[in-house]
């Protein structure tokens, strides 16, 4: 599972997933596991997509922020956290966020938390979720969870990171009832795509 976390950072996808399957394997009810799977598949898509094939793409970065990228394939993450830190990006919402997930990846988790708190909003609160998880402070991430699923009901990250809040709560039986919110979601939101892509475009 930390092997498969690390080669989705790494833009090394095809082992990420490899990896990852392999953790379900081993544990198979391991929810963490699920839902790092689930991730690394939105990247593999979202990485074709991009790029108009079935290839994966090194470290998928916005733009403006690629000149990153050469840190994080050498494992140079601290100097990347110190990057984003400086001007052009300190003000930056996408490069505030980048931060908080390599000052999470690298478990800097007080950091992060309030990395997290500063951005507010979707990424920001699942962020939180995850985070306070991790310092084992799983009611409060429930909480955080609970305002996520509230303001954006359509959001299965809300409900994937209010499953890890459950199971880190060991309640397995919500923990499933919301990971299957999170997919149902998902599959709400992919049908939505389908249809507007079979929209005929209307002039004006």
């Amino acid at each position: 599972y930390v092997a498969a976390k690390a080669l989705l950072g790494l833009g090394r996808l095809g082992e990420a997933r490899d990896a990852c399957d392999r953790a379900i394997e081993l544990a198979p009810a391991h929810l963490p596991a699920m839902m790092l799977r689930r991730q690394i598949d939105r990247s593999i898509r979202g990485a074709r997509a991009a790029a108009g094939k079935a290839r994966p793409v090194p470290i998928d970065l916005p733009e403006h922020l690629r000149p990153l990228r050469e840190l994080l394939v050498r494992g140079h993450t601290a100097e990347a956290i110190a990057a984003l830190e400086q001007p052009p990006y300190a003000g930056d919402e996408s490069a505030k966020l980048l931060r908080a997930d390599l000052l999470a990846f690298t478990e800097q988790l007080d950091a992060a938390l309030d990395a997290y708190q500063a951005i507010g909003g979707l990424s920001g609160g699942v962020g939180q979720a995850h985070t306070l998880v991790k310092l084992g402070r799983g009611a409060e991430a429930l909480a955080v969870c609970d305002v996520l699923v509230r303001a954006h009901p359509n959001a299965s990250e809300a409900h994937e990171a209010r499953a890890l809040a459950l199971q880190a709560l060991h309640r397995g039986d919500e923990a499933d009832v919301a990971l299957k919110r999170a997919l149902a979601t998902d599959a709400q939101r992919s049908q939505m795509h389908v249809r507007l892509a079979g929209e005929p475009s209307r002039g004006r």
